[in-house]
């Protein structure tokens, strides 16, 4: 904890940058298509491996995997730490996140290939993201082609996690949250071991955490599933996303997608090997084309929260607020809190600022 805390000062000194950079870059740009439609822009993708990384070695983690528009301009940053908190390499989503960068999203993907602690690897990620809005303009400076493509740190970003890669990024928000303006928790897992035996919960029922932010929580319906017996389910019930939901503070939303199973949003191939190995309760009766619709349901609720959040379009909530707006074949279940909203009281539409505060 005290080398947690040490650290906090960078966050301090990141804030004061952020706030200098914002005469420098223009407004962050993205298309205007439905969040649940493909995007409008082509995407790229850059790999940075720590041990590769000529231009600054000192990357406190495994590898980022960028993904992001590839023509010129200036755009939101959403942070996503995947699965196993971190230990499921980014690659394996690329298909989800390539469609949140096509709506004009720089996507910042972590890998961190370590042992699941919460407090370390908060740390870490307050590590990485001190590093990201340090060096990430000059990384695309110098990849040359995509010189162009920067990304705008004056207003925050939104960050994002999976499985226990959701439990890591609460931990972090519990110690500080100063540039992040909202979170977005894609089958959230809590605990350290899939029994729940072992400490290590970040959310401890019924005390709420310590911060507020635009929240939206999702889940699945088939993540307390036993796909194989004598094996835990990939989300045991008690220990997913309402805990999460249940223990967070408003404005939030939860959106439990029934049909689908916890390692479904991964790439086609990766829910192939899912499904052979009954790894995890999967969606068996869906087709390919099923399967890349819950990809983008996942990818434009993303980018929802970040145009709202980030950008103050207060319309881009009306996506996960309202399930009329939602694709068809994705059956979902959903939950709100918007008390924290005065205009969601006054006009029945929630438009939480995007500002994280620490209780």
């Amino acid at each position: 904890m005290r080398a947690f805390r040490s650290v906090l000062l960078l966050s301090l000194l990141l804030s004061v940058a952020a706030s200098a950079q914002a005469v420098a870059i223009k407004a962050g740009l993205h298309d205007a298509i439905n969040p649940f439609q493909p995007g409008s822009l082509a995407t790229a993708h850059l790999h940075v491996d720590s041990n590769k990384t000529n231009s600054n070695p000192t990357l406190p983690v495994e590898g980022l995997d960028l993904y992001f528009p590839s023509s010129a301009g200036s755009y939101d940053v959403v942070v996503f730490l995947g699965g196993l908190a971190g230990d499921v390499p980014v690659s394996m989503y690329s298909d989800m996140l390539r469609r949140v960068a096509a709506h004009g999203v720089i996507v910042v993907g972590v890998s961190t290939y370590q042992l699941p602690l919460a407090d370390m690897l908060a740390t870490k990620m307050l590590l990485v993201i001190g590093w990201v809005h340090q060096n990430m303009n000059q990384l695309m400076i110098n990849s040359t082609t995509y010189a162009g493509v920067q990304a705008d740190f004056s207003r925050g970003i939104v960050l994002s996690g999976h499985s226990a890669g959701g439990k890591i990024v609460t931990r972090f928000l519990e110690v500080q949250c100063s540039l992040v303006r909202a979170l977005v928790l894609v089958n959230p897992v809590d605990g350290e071991d899939p029994w729940g035996i072992l400490p290590g919960f970040v959310i401890h029922p019924p005390y709420p955490v310590n911060f507020t932010l635009p929240l939206l929580v999702l889940g699945e319906g088939l993540g307390p599933v036993v796909a194989q017996p004598g094996f835990p389910a990939c989300a045991p019930a008690g220990r997913n996303f309402p805990r999460f939901y249940n223990g967070a503070r408003p404005c939030k939303w939860m959106i439990n997608a029934t049909d689908f199973g916890h390692a479904d949003l991964l790439d086609a191939v990766y829910v192939e090997f899912v499904q052979a190995t009954k790894l995890c309760a999967s969606n068996m009766n869906a087709s390919l084309a099923q399967f890349s619709t819950y990809r983008q349901f996942i990818a434009g609720t993303i980018v929802s929260m970040t145009r709202g959040a980030i950008d103050s379009q207060c319309d881009a909530y009306n996506y996960i607020q309202s399930q009329s707006q939602f694709p068809a074949g994705i059956n979902t279940l959903v939950d709100s809190d918007l008390t924290c909203s005065s205009y969601a009281r006054n006009f029945g539409v929630a438009c939480p600022a995007g500002v994280c505060n620490e209780l």
